[in-house]
C-alpha cells in the first residue's frame, strides 16, 4: 500500500526506515506550495517560520542518499487562485531537485469551505488543457512525451479508467455502488498528532470522517465512507454516469461536515467530465491507442 508521510522529520528517521525495506512500500509525497515566498506564505511551523528551507534540505540529502528510491518521490503543489501560476510552473521545471521529482500541481479542494472559492485565472484552465492535449498526442504517437505534460494532473490514467469500467460490458448486478470512493485508509491514509486515522489528507479531520486509531481500524466507518451512495441511492439509480463517477467524500463536505446535498450540486459537472472523457477515449481507440500501459 502506498502512504504519505511528513517530510519534516529528522532524516535520520528516514534513513532507519529505508534500511528496513520501507522504500518497497511507502510512496514519499512532498507538500510544496511553489518557491520560497509562496510556500512559507502557508506552510508554517508553530513559531512562524517557513518550511520550506527545511525541506528543500531534506529532498537534496534524499536524492543524494537514495536516488533510485527519490525518482519514486512526488511533490505536491496546491496552487492558489490570486498567485502567479507561471512563477510556481517554472519552479517546479526548473528546480534541480524538485524538476528530478515526479511534481503536480492539484488545484484548490471546496472540501468543508465556508462559502464560494475565488474562480480561478482562465490562464490556469487553459494551461491545464494544454497539459490534457499534450498527453492525448503523446498517447497517438504525434510527439514524444514528457512528464511535464502531467504536471496537472494524467488524464490517460483517467483514460484507462474508462476502458476498465466499458469492459464490464452490461451489468445486471443484485448490490452496487456508484465508482469514486476509494477503500478509506488503504491508499494515502492519514496520522494526525492524536494518534488519529482519517481516509486520506484532503478530510476534514471531523469525528464523522475519522476511520480508527494506532489502536486499529473502525471497520463499520471505513464500510459506510465506502458506499457513501446510500444517501443518493435514488439518484444515483437513474445516472447515466453511474459506474464512471469519481466523486468521493472529500467531494461530499461542507463546513457542517458530509452532506448529500453537496454530493448532489457536483453531478452535473461530473456528467460533464465523464462526457469529455468518452470523446477523448473514443478519438484515442479510432487512433488504435492501447490502455494498458497507464495505469
Amino acid at each position: 500500500p502506498n502512504s504519505f508521510c511528513s517530510f519534516l522529520c529528522p532524516l535520520a528517521l528516514w534513513r532507519a526506515s529505508l534500511r528496513t525495506n520501507l522504500m518497497t512500500l511507502i510512496i514519499l509525497t512532498v507538500s510544496l506550495d511553489g518557491p520560497k515566498e509562496l510556500h512559507d506564505y502557508y506552510r508554517k511551523f508553530r513559531d512562524g517560520r517557513g518550511s520550506f528551507d527545511i525541506i528543500m534540505k531534506n529532498l537534496y540529502q534524499l536524492e543524494q542518499l537514495y536516488p533510485d528510491y527519490f525518482r519514486k518521490c512526488q511533490t505536491n503543489t496546491v496552487l492558489t487562485p490570486y498567485k502567479d501560476v507561471n512563477c510556481t510552473k517554472s519552479f517546479l521545471l526548473n528546480e534541480s531537485v524538485v524538476a528530478y521529482a515526479n511534481s503536480k500541481i492539484s488545484l484548490l479542494s471546496d472540501a468543508g469551505a465556508t462559502k464560494p472559492l475565488q474562480p480561478y485565472d482562465e490562464q490556469v484552465l487553459v494551461m491545464q488543457r494544454e497539459n490534457e492535449v499534450m498527453q492525448l498526442l503523446a498517447a497517438t504517437a504525434e510527439m514524444p512525451y514528457s512528464s511535464n505534460f502531467s504536471l496537472f494532473g494524467n488524464i490517460l490514467q483517467e483514460l484507462e479508467r474508462i476502458s476498465f469500467c466499458l469492459t464490464l460490458g452490461p451489468v445486471n448486478y443484485r448490490a452496487g455502488h456508484p465508482g469514486g470512493p476509494c477503500l478509506a485508509g488503504s491508499k494515502r491514509a492519514f496520522l494526525d498528532i492524536d494518534g488519529t486515522f482519517y481516509p486520506c489528507e484532503k478530510v476534514s479531520e471531523i469525528p464523522e470522517l475519522s476511520i480508527g486509531s494506532l489502536e486499529g481500524f473502525d471497520i463499520a466507518k471505513i464500510q459506510r465512507l465506502l458506499n457513501i451512495g446510500q444517501g443518493t441511492e435514488k439518484e444515483c439509480r437513474q445516472c447515466w454516469a453511474f459506474l464512471f463517477c469519481g466523486q468521493c467524500v472529500a467531494s461530499m463536505l461542507d463546513a457542517k461536515g458530509v452532506s448529500d446535498k453537496k454530493r448532489l450540486s457536483k453531478c452535473d459537472n461530473t456528467r460533464s467530465t465523464t462526457r469529455e472523457l468518452l470523446i477523448s477515449f473514443m478519438a484515442l481507440k479510432e487512433n488504435k491507442v492501447c490502455f494498458d500501459n497507464y495505469t
